[in-house]
């Protein structure tokens, strides 16, 4: 049965949640807890744990692959196997479990904190790089895949608007779907933080690899130098790992492969955002479009999250978000229904959607669904009144021209009421 997003609002709720019970494989002993639904009286029986699907095995993907910037290279020429190569370095930092980090996270407002970190969180404050003004410096960076043409056009872009631009030794490289070695990719990142000459760091592009060079990144280095390290995407793994583990105030906005010449929405928040020390307050939103609750309530924290995809692939690693009391940030893009499902039940089942104080959805571009499926909308609906937390969906982030500016681990409240618009308000400052 397919309930789309309108139907529950409507009030069909209590209908379509009857009919997923025996489709979720609800067991009638479950314990349960009634949350309500915006805007419809109803409630919903929320259940011990969520439905889930069982592999599809060769069903496919009709609808084919959608193919975004961010969709990984593969070479077309042999190359070695995708490992590292031989290390003439010093050798990678041995990861050490750590227990207990959620609960001194959340004396500290734990957006970032990993569960089971490789290194000791740092216990102080949060801290923030500089607002940027005409004459500094962006260091341009590869953590993931290449960049598939040339970089001048969107330099030229970043120089007119008043900053210099440094290009670090391997963006331009291609190892594979990888933008040179981890050893590589990580050494331009660790170098452009302790290069006090750069002010700011902006990832080239996303696709894959962020997440193997984790563990060889300097954090407390980084910790010492603090600049904003802005991208999205791939760049989630990043941006989760640096609030955990140096406390980095990071953000999700365009990337270089993203850049335009024109005044876009995305371009207006890009500029704007780089530019300030203040706080963004209520967020932006593009002209026509309202942010809208799933789940009424009001809750403050700090804003952590991403890309759905990396931060399932995070879940039961060193660098799992860990995100108690945060307000967590979810988009995604070319992935259906089904598998937007089985991540959101991953998040679930590890305890994230518990731990949060509130979720905002973000973009969910090109994430369809099989006739017959439920749709995107059914499933965000659905882990949201599950995790009996305030849920607004509609947030201008994510893989779309319509690309908003918005900083992790800030303080933010979300204000969900039942009936109306809802909001963000952004209340801390990103930058210093």
């Amino acid at each position: 049965m397919v309930c789309t997003y309108k139907e529950i609002l409507a009030g069909t709720a209590a209908a379509v949640l009857l009919a997923l019970a025996p489709v979720c494989g609800y067991a009638a002993d479950n314990a349960a807890a009634d949350t309500k639904i915006a805007g419809t009286g109803q409630t919903e029986i929320s259940r011990s744990r969520p439905w889930t699907y069982e592999e599809e095995g060769t069903k496919g993907n009709p609808t084919g692959t959608i193919a975004t910037p961010d969709t990984p290279v593969v070479s077309s020429t042999p190359h070695p196997a995708p490992g590292r190569r031989a290390r003439t370095g010093t050798a990678r930092p041995a990861v050490r479990q750590t227990r207990g980090a959620a609960s001194a996270a959340a004396a500290d407002g734990a957006a970032g904190t990993v569960s089971g970190t490789a290194a000791a969180v740092p216990q102080s404050g949060w801290v923030k790089g500089p607002a940027l003004k005409p004459g500094d410096t962006i260091g341009i960076v590869a953590p993931a895949s290449p960049v598939t043409g040339p970089l001048d056009p969107y330099v030229k872009i970043l120089q007119s608007l008043g900053y210099q631009v440094k290009i670090a030794p391997h963006a331009r490289t291609r190892y594979g779907y990888l933008a040179g070695t981890d050893e590589e990719r990580a050494q331009d990142l660790n170098d452009f933080f302790a290069d006090d000459t750069v002010q700011a760091i902006l990832c080239a592009r996303g696709g894959y690899g962020s997440a193997r060079g984790l563990d060889l990144l300097d954090y407390g280095s980084i910790r010492k130098h603090p600049k904003l390290l802005i991208g999205y995407s791939d760049i989630t793994a990043l941006q989760t790992a640096l609030g955990a583990k140096a406390r980095l105030v990071t953000v999700s906005s365009l990337m270089l492969d993203r850049l335009t010449s024109g005044n876009s929405y995305a371009m207006q928040q890009f500029k704007a955002g780089l530019a300030t020390n203040q706080p963004l307050g209520a967020f932006k939103m593009p002209s026509g479009q309202t942010l809208s609750t799933i789940v009424p309530g009001t809750a403050t924290g700090r804003l952590a999250g991403g890309n759905l995809s990396v931060l399932a692939s995070l879940a039961g690693t060193p660098y799992a978000l860990d995100g108690t009391g945060c307000i967590l940030v979810l988009e995604e893009v070319g992935e259906e229904s089904y598998r937007v499902d089985r991540m959101l039940n991953q998040l679930y089942q590890s305890g994230l959607l518990h731990r949060v104080a509130a979720i905002c959805y973000g973009q969910f571009v090109g994430c369809g669904n099989q006739d017959g499926d439920f749709t995107v909308d059914d499933v965000l609906i659905h882990y949201g009144v599950l995790s009996g937390k305030p849920v607004i969906k509609g947030l201008p982030v994510g893989h779309s021209s319509v690309n908003g500016f918005l900083p992790y681990g800030v303080q933010a409240t979300v204000t969900a009421p039942e009936d109306g618009a809802a909001s963000l308000v952004i209340d801390e400052a990103h930058a210093r």
